[in-house]
């Protein structure tokens, strides 16, 4: 459908990068930005104090962010805004909930990213413009080719029938001892 209509196609072009941009993973440091707001809201889970609680902090973090790093930032922040946004909610989701959250986002701009780069790719390519520098340089590596090549070689007209082993038929001869002009100019006379 893109590539049906030239606005379409000059818009997919135009956009094609931001879209794959906006569709990729948001990676761990977006990601955690993106889990602020419900660190904010809810806090994170009770691990204790000292270095255990530390400890178990961090890897809680770890696991959070590498659940949730892959999907598409925009996606990301609409889940957690959702998530916040529901009154029934009064603790840190899991990832989990967030993911399932993300999906129909997460979906329809990931199609959509796909049906751009396959429209891209499928489009010509314009020619480029050279430059004159360009254009010289070409000029120059064809003489230079032509100059190492020599003069142009002739062909022969017509190809020259050899006996195969040998051996002649009878129409080989004919035709040989009439020339190929003459039997080229007269086939019924053979």
């Amino acid at each position: 459908m893109i590539a049906s209509s030239d606005s379409l196609m000059a818009d997919a072009i135009g956009c094609h990068a931001l879209v794959t941009r906006l569709a990729g993973p948001c990676g761990p440091e977006s990601c955690r930005l993106a889990l602020q707001p419900l660190e904010i809201v809810y806090g994170t889970p009770d691990f204790g104090s000292g270095y255990a609680g530390d400890e178990l902090r961090a890897a809680w973090w770890t696991q959070i962010i590498k659940a949730l790093s892959d999907l598409p930032l925009e996606s990301l922040e609409k889940a957690v805004s959702a998530y916040i946004a529901t009154s029934k909610k009064h603790f840190f989701p899991n990832p989990g909930t967030l993911r399932d959250l993300c999906e129909t986002d997460t979906t329809l701009i990931r199609t959509v990213a796909y049906r751009i780069k396959k429209a891209v790719e499928a489009a010509p390519v314009p020619p480029r413009e050279k430059s004159p520098e360009e254009v010289a340089e070409v000029a120059r590596l064809l003489a230079e080719l032509k100059g190492k090549l020599g003069a142009p070689r002739s062909m022969p007209d017509a190809p020259v029938l050899r006996p195969v082993g040998g051996y002649q038929s009878p129409l080989q001869q004919e035709i040989i001892a009439k020339g190929l002009k003459a039997a080229a100019q007269a086939p019924d006379a053979i």
